[in-house]
């Protein structure tokens, strides 16, 4: 191997719990957005009264909006009224009907005491939490309504707005209420004039404490999770979030946060009262264990807003506050907003796209029609179309990450595109290696760009030289369900359908991915890729039968024990794991034997029954043209197979053809590569019409 390729270690899409230039780019973002908010909060909450009143107000507006964007929908107007107002008096109803109250009793005695006075009192009523239960039965009541009438308001729209609104206005309510706590102690400590502006500041203390823990928790899990993060909690919930990080962060902001309620007292500002360490000996463990239970309880809340965004399937609340995910998360994890768009002749599907995510400015489709159509039903957005239309998108829009899962040869080109733009390429085209391998490693080693598979099986790879050190692998296994006939022996394959073939036993895909697996050529073309992206010798590189699709890859260590990634049949895990550069967490299942990684089948792969990998091992050996010979010719005949215009098993005999029948050119260029895609196309259809 020459040295300007790339190898499994230097290989960037290997890297896990690294600070590389974007990660830290990212770190910067998050102190600077604290930085900000912190310039604006910190006045605000020590000079309290009305200040802290309007700084509070306007997050609640800010709350409110986000809880309306962040599932992507559009609502109707007096939903947007409903959900403000709502949220507005679950904070502030007490404030006005105790206020009002008073009001109408002071016109009431100045009919009978021209003394009579009445004071605005803001404070007074935020000596304790309360919900009125009215609001409750009305916000249930309406949002239940507004599912009758309309059919795209639907319950979970109901339970999601009567729970959001609870927990915003609860949440809200409880910040005034922790500002202004201390009044209700008769603080000794706090001035009784009302004109100063440092009223209560005993109470900012309090506030001080609680706002550090809960923010420290958050910073110091995401860094030790970053960092050394290994074992999930659940990833259902929260893919990133990890034991480690969940431990680290309650410890640290614990002792942070008991040591910020020290310094405080030590400056003559206990937190309260009767929580003064220096004055009672016994309660210094009072306030350890109110640390411990702030990150705790945090934590709690965190998780529940996680499951909120999982069921909804939207990353983040982040439509105000960039890097730090809006005002109803913290510094949790990182925000992935779409700019661009290629869905070929689906114009539809691009509409929704357009209406549900308004950070879409870039859009290609195949034909200048429908680009002509949409360009003047969208004005606002760049519009691109056709094959070339794709990479001029790819060069023009400002994505870090560009996601290539387009169907066939026609990933080539926008992947090429991407990395010498010097984007990350989170790959989910198969042939864009298989055809291309040596153009996109000579592109990674001249440094442009990044590559990380977006493939179940190519992820599993990553993770597992990522762990096991290089000299103590045996060989590599890649396993395969059997596709659609694994349980039909090659005689019976002779007169299948299409729609038997489509029907996969554990994977839902796209037609042609369902073909490739029921040939078994997609894992020639996966052993192909792993020898791309891992330079992973190919005599040693074996293709292994696994009917659940649990364990995606696995590495047989030199002293007999097998190392396994296992996860369900999801391709969740394989795109977190691209668009996060790798650098989630991750277990791996160690064994003595097959049996041991868990209750499931295997079975070696039968290279009689299955011919289609050995055919692309065969056109990878040959080399150069070759392999865009077998892509294009595999291609032909699998969509006249889906067309009804061959049999299943001419797929094969028809790519071996091809693959013999037409020359092979070394180290092509990318134009020698189209040529070659082309003829093996016009081959395979002049044999079919009996041209050959």
């Amino acid at each position: 191997m020459s040295e300007d390729m790339p190898n499994r270690k230097n290989h960037p899409h290997i890297e896990v719990n690294k600070l590389d230039e974007k990660k830290k780019k990212s770190l910067l973002n998050r102190v600077i957005v604290a930085l900000i908010l912190l310039a604006l909060a910190v006045p605000c909450l020590v000079l309290g009264g009305w200040f802290w009143f309007v700084f509070i107000t306007v997050f609640l507006a800010f709350a409110c909006y986000e809880i309306m964007k962040a599932p992507q929908k559009k609502y109707r107007w007096y939903i947007w009224v409903f959900t403000f107002l709502l949220v507005f008096v679950y904070v502030y109803w007490f404030l006005v009907k105790f206020n009002a109250r008073e009001y109408i009793q002071y016109l009431v005695n100045r009919k009978t005491d021209m003394n009579a006075a009445f004071h605005f009192e803001l404070e007074k009523y935020f000596s304790y939490l309360d919900i009125s239960i009215y609001s409750l039965a009305a916000s249930f009541g309406i949002y239940s309504l507004c599912a009758v009438l309309h059919d795209d308001f639907d319950w979970h729209d109901v339970v999601y707005f009567f729970s959001m609104t609870f927990m915003v206005g609860l949440g809200f309510q409880a910040l005034m209420f922790l500002r202004y706590y201390p009044f209700s102690l008769d603080w000794t400590g706090v001035c009784d004039s009302s004109s100063n502006l440092f009223r209560y500041w005993g109470s900012t203390t309090f506030l001080i404490y609680i706002v550090a823990a809960t923010f420290l928790n958050d910073i110091f899990a995401y860094f030790v999770g970053m960092l050394f993060g290994k074992r999930h909690i659940n990833p259902r919930i929260s893919p990133n979030k990890t034991w480690e990080g969940f431990i680290g962060g309650i410890v640290l902001s614990a002792g942070a946060s008991f040591g910020i309620a020290a310094l405080l007292e030590g400056c003559g500002f206990p937190i309260l009262p009767h929580l003064s360490i220096f004055a009672n000996s016994q309660a210094w463990w009072q306030l350890l264990l109110m640390s411990i239970a702030l990150p705790l309880v945090g934590n709690l809340g965190d998780f529940t807003f996680s499951m909120i965004k999982r069921f909804y399937g939207f990353k983040d609340y982040s439509h105000l506050l960039g890097a730090h995910g809006g005002v109803l998360d913290r510094v949790d994890s990182l925000l992935f907003s779409s700019v661009a768009a290629s869905v070929g002749h689906s114009t539809e599907a691009l509409e929704a796209i357009l209406n549900e995510f308004p950070s879409v400015s870039f859009a290609c489709v195949l034909e200048e029609a429908d680009y002509r159509k949409l360009k003047q039903k969208y004005p606002h957005v760049s519009w691109y179309f056709g094959d070339d239309g794709i990479l001029d998108m790819v060069r023009d829009c400002p994505a870090e990450i560009v996601e290539n899962a387009l169907v066939g040869f026609a990933g080539l080109r926008p992947s090429l595109a991407a990395l010498e733009a010097n984007r990350v390429l989170a790959l989910a085209n198969k042939e864009s290696l298989v055809v291309g391998g040596d153009l996109i490693r000579g592109l990674l080693a001249q440094g442009k760009g990044k590559l990380y598979p977006i493939d179940s099986e190519h992820v599993a790879i990553a993770k597992l030289f990522s762990r096991v050190p290089e000299d103590e692998i045996e060989s590599l296994w890649i396993t395969a369900s059997g596709g659609s006939f694994r349980d039909k022996t090659r005689e019976e394959l002779a007169n299948v359908t299409p729609a038997e073939a489509l029907a996969h036993p554990t994977w839902s895909m796209g037609a042609k991915i369902t073909i490739d697996s029921a040939t078994m050529m997609n894992k020639g073309f996966e052993v192909i890729e792993a020898k791309v992206l891992f330079d992973f010798p190919l005599e040693t590189t074996h293709i292994l039968m696994h009917r659940e699709s649990h364990v995606h890859s696995l590495v047989r260590k030199k002293d007999g024990t097998y190392v396994a990634d296992v996860s369900a049949p999801d391709m969740h895990g394989p795109i977190a794991y691209a668009l996060y550069e790798g650098n989630v967490p991750f277990d791996l299942v160690e064994a003595r034997s097959l049996e041991e990684i868990g209750p499931f089948h295997f079975a070696p792969f039968d290279e009689k029954r299955y011919l289609a990998p050995g055919l692309a091992l065969q056109a990878f050996q040959k080399g150069g043209t070759s392999r865009a010979v077998l892509n294009g010719a595999n291609e032909e005949a699998v969509y006249a197979f889906l067309e009804g215009k061959i049999s299943f098993l001419q797929i094969e005999s028809l790519v071996k053809e091809a693959i013999e029948g037409l020359p092979s050119i070394q180290n092509p260029s990318i134009e020698e590569i189209v040529r070659a895609d082309s003829e093996a196309r016009r081959y395979v259809r002049d044999a079919m019409k009996g041209g050959r």
